[in-house]
């Protein structure tokens, strides 16, 4: 019989040593490299997101994990799409869903979060709101109060002699930065942290301010329009700024590319000038005798493209434009510069007295009314089929409104009013 010769056993405990270390070895690699990625996939999807906490009625609170701020621009609940803008701040920040669940059905949604890194979801249990309500919460003195303009937490109010400007980041408690602007101002817009404004009665000056910081607001630039009673201002993504002239219904273009060198380009003859709004290179202008629209794609040649009721304000939110006057709320369908339509005039002298300004947010149209110190609020779900849902009262001569719900803001008796809508 033969037999093979057999390792000793001293060489055969050597082996396994060796065997042994190069495993230990292997495996630490292996992990260490393991954590590594597993560390870094871990860090890329869960740092720099904002995660929906919980949603109640209209709020919906948002975590933020990180130490940096960061900016979501939209919610979506099912197929119910919130548009929010809004800075949230490391922790847990409650912030308003614009009454977006309006109606929305009790069931669980899927609530998708998209901010400036991202996006981030999770499954809730939501039910929709019900139409809200009107609530007096915050107010501040303000003799001869005309505009007001909204901008990162400041709110912008011109009475007949200076701007004033407010911080409404409490709306409970407003406070005040100081005054600036001096003159009859009638007419207010911010773009891009500058501030334009319109000089009605002495000089007619059209000013440009720095409103990047409101405890520190310099003048940026200044030039005399020639003729006075200016009153509303726009100005459009091209730079090119429009006043409304309503002593002789004109509309005045200004080059504000440069906002220190305001720099006058044309005028142009409407019939009727009381306030400006651009959109899609269409300038609505509108008085209170008529509403035109002009095409201004090119500047040196606008052309008519029709016209509606007479009115002191104008808003174009998503293809219609808003007016309103006297008794009346005017719906137009502005979507087709080609074919421009009137949706539905809606006239309630029962409900309107004398309706100065209207803005819309959502299925909502707040009008001013001057005759009555009424804020209306208006269902615009439905625009053949327009309904009332609720008046506020106790608000004399009230003039301008800006909106950035839940709060509406509104001038008039003398003050600054903050109402909120929920």
């Amino acid at each position: 019989m033969y037999f093979k010769k057999a390792i000793s056993s001293v060489v055969a405990v050597s082996l396994l040593l060796v065997v042994s270390v190069l495993s230990v070895t292997l495996f630490q690699n292996w992990n260490s490299s393991f954590l590594s990625l597993t560390t870094l996939k871990v860090s890329e999807s869960s740092n720099f997101k904002v995660e929906v906490d919980q949603i109640f009625g209209n709020m919906i609170y948002l975590k933020n994990s990180n130490d940096v701020d960061i900016y979501v621009d939209s919610i979506l609940i099912g197929n119910k799409s919130c548009l929010i803008d809004k800075k949230i701040s490391p922790g847990i920040s409650k912030t308003s869903l614009n009454l977006c669940t309006l109606g929305l059905v009790k069931d669980v949604y899927e609530v998708i979060v998209s901010s400036n890194v991202g996006l981030s979801s999770k499954f809730l249990n939501v039910e929709g709101v019900g139409y809200p309500s009107l609530k007096s919460v915050g107010r501040f003195p303000v003799p001869n109060s005309y505009v007001v303009e909204i901008n990162d937490g400041t709110a912008y109010v011109s009475d007949y002699s200076r701007i004033y400007a407010l911080d409404i980041s409490d709306p409970y408690n407003i406070s005040s930065y100081g005054q600036f602007g001096w003159g009859s101002v009638r007419g207010l817009t911010i773009k891009d942290d500058v501030l334009y404004r319109t000089e009605h009665y002495v000089s007619g000056d059209f000013e440009s301010y720095n409103v990047s910081d409101p405890s520190s607001i310099t003048l940026l630039g200044t030039t005399d329009v020639g003729v006075n009673e200016q009153d509303g201002v726009f100005v459009d993504d091209r730079g090119l700024a429009y006043l409304a002239q309503t002593n002789g219904f004109y509309i005045y273009i200004f080059n504000v590319s440069d906002p220190t060198n305001l720099s006058y380009i044309k005028y142009h003859d409407t019939s009727s000038s009381y306030d400006v709004f651009v959109d899609n290179d269409v300038v609505y202008n509108v008085g209170p005798t008529v509403s035109t629209f002009w095409n201004v794609s090119d500047i040196y040649n606008m052309n008519l493209l029709g016209s509606s009721i007479g009115s002191y304000n104008a808003q174009v939110v998503d293809g219609f434009l808003y007016l309103t006057i006297n008794d009346k709320f005017s719906i137009v369908d502005v979507s087709d510069k080609s074919n421009i339509v009137t949706v539905n005039d809606y006239v309630n002298s029962t409900l309107f007295s004398n309706t100065y300004d209207v803005k819309v947010e959502g299925i909502f149209a707040f009008i001013s009314d001057t005759g009555s110190g009424k804020l209306h609020v208006m269902d615009i779900s439905d625009k053949t089929n327009i309904k009332h849902l609720e008046s506020f009262s106790g608000y004399p001569l009230i003039k301008d409104i800006s909106v950035k719900l839940p709060y509406i803001y509104v001038t008039g008796n003398h003050s600054l009013s903050i109402i909120e809508f929920s």
